[in-house]
């Protein structure tokens, strides 16, 4: 898929959202992103710069305080709890890379797949690209090594954006994540369409090829940076049921791991290769009810774990100053890191 220049207005206004999460926690961004693909900008294809400039008012800068952490239960297949969650710091003091950013326009059947691509970057040698994060005046050069393909999809009238601050987490813990902007279903939709959730497993498989290749092209700064063989899916509400929608038969085996918060299944999800699978639900979640996402848990037929947030709703665990945040982040990077490493 050839190249074909970035619309730099929107380009910019993603980065400098991106940059206020990644800035609180202590981790690099460049200043300029590098893009791939051959769609339109988001502008061009009806997305709002407005609206993302809103976006980035709204959401400032994160509260910097950890949230409450013990608050969770993980429970086997059989009901009964086992460990508590991770105490509070835990994923801190493991986040050991500084983060680069790309941006992709992507394109899959006349659907805009603008995909943001945060990766574990090569530290700045002294005098170079340091100081506060998003201040580099170069574009962050890939750590040394491989790092399993994470891909995330965002909920109903959401984004990337809205889940930076984990996005960048993960990355930080060593992961490439990859995390697409679905045409309908995204704040950004100009026209929204909520029955188009069918259609976006597709679009999640079609990024996570569209990455993978740039393992393979030399001329790609990620080339040779991406475990081909080591994948994992996360999503959110809708984007848990995308994240299902992965899971079917005859899916990529080196799809290993998936995490579902507070999703439901997609039909015919949980079928083919095996893969580990992590439930994390807000009890008192009036959106995604306990029961639907444990319908979902019942029917995986590989190893799993469903951990109930005692005190959480649909979407108290999401960003920095949540409740349940670092609870969240801790469980879901020592899952990846357990499932993938």
């Amino acid at each position: 898929m050839g190249a074909k220049g970035p619309d730099r207005t929107s380009r910019a206004t993603a980065v400098r959202l991106v940059a206020a999460w990644i800035g609180v926690l202590g981790l690099s961004l460049p200043a300029a992103a590098c893009v791939g693909g051959d769609a339109p900008g988001r502008q061009q294809v009806g997305h709002s710069g407005d609206r993302r400039q809103e976006r980035q008012r709204e959401a400032g800068l994160p509260e910097a305080d950890h949230p409450e952490t013990a608050n969770a239960e993980a429970r086997h297949a059989d009901g009964q709890p086992t460990s508590r969650m991770p105490e509070k710091g835990g994923v801190r003091e493991a986040a050991s890379y500084p983060v680069g950013l790309r941006i992709l326009h992507l394109m899959r059947a006349g659907r805009p797949l603008t995909t943001l691509v945060f990766y574990p970057a090569a530290r700045p040698t002294a005098g170079h690209g340091g100081g506060r994060s998003g201040r580099a005046k170069t574009q962050r050069v890939p750590a040394a090594g491989r790092f399993p393909l994470v891909l995330f999809s965002h909920g109903l009238r959401s984004s990337p954006e809205r889940f930076a601050a984990a996005l960048s987490s993960w990355a930080a813990a060593g992961f490439v994540v990859a995390a697409p902007t679905y045409p309908h279903t995204s704040e950004f939709a100009p026209r929204f369409d909520r029955g188009d959730i069918v259609r976006q497993p597709d679009d999640a498989r079609h990024v996570l090829r569209e990455v993978l290749r740039l393992d393979v092209d030399r001329r790609d700064a990620l080339s040779g940076h991406i475990d081909t063989e080591r994948i994992a899916a996360l999503g959110h509400s809708a984007g848990g049921y995308t994240t299902s929608g992965l899971f079917v038969a005859g899916h990529d085996p080196r799809l290993r791991a998936g995490v579902i918060l507070a999703g439901w299944a997609a039909p015919g999800a949980f079928a083919g290769p095996p893969a580990t699978m992590l439930f994390i639900q807000g009890k008192a979640d009036p959106v995604v009810p306990v029961k639907v996402s444990r319908a979902a848990y019942d029917r995986v037929p590989w190893p799993k774990s469903y951990i109930l947030m005692r005190r959480d709703s649909h979407g108290t665990y999401l960003r920095p100053g949540d409740r349940g945040y670092a609870a969240m982040l801790a469980t879901t990077t020592d899952f990846l890191r357990g499932t993938l490493g």
